[in-house]
């Protein structure tokens, strides 16, 4: 009787197993992305608001850990692009032509993992409280 018991018990920790490393690998996956999304965040607020349109030419790539790597070793593909919020863009093909000082924008960062076939997209909101649109120097973020 008590080894029927044991063995029962045992057959359904056994059925749960497959359930738990799914889950681990789901806040696995979660986490590296949102150490990606943070990245991302960074390299768009170190960038002057003139400049933000030379993120969307290419893509980053990350290996397995989160860590931004080349294509070689991608396991990870982080893309980003813009949408404009102002009512001053007059050029559809570049979201970011009319945006004035004090404006924003919204960053769409897509990331991808081809070895799994799926994308996830996260929508930030970019604000530019710089004075000079045009200048060179970063901007000051807020």
């Amino acid at each position: 009787m008590s080894i029927a018991i044991v063995s029962f018990a045992c057959v359904t920790l056994l059925g749960l197993l497959p359930l738990g490393l799914l889950s681990f690998r789901q806040a696995m996956n979660n986490t590296i992305e949102s150490e990606i999304v943070q990245n991302t965040m960074n390299d768009i607020a170190l960038t002057s608001f003139s400049k933000l349109s030379t993120l969307t030419t290419t893509p980053s790539y990350y290996n397995s850990d989160g860590i931004k790597t080349n294509a070689a070793y991608a396991f990870y593909t982080a893309s980003v692009s813009f949408t404009d919020l102002s009512s001053n863009n007059t050029n559809a093909a570049s979201p970011l032509y009319g945006i004035t000082n004090y404006a924003g924008t919204t960053a769409v960062i897509k990331i991808a993992k081809p070895s799994q076939h799926y994308t996830n997209s996260y929508t930030v909101i970019v604000g530019n409280n710089q004075a000079d649109t045009n200048s060179a120097s970063a901007a000051t973020w807020q």
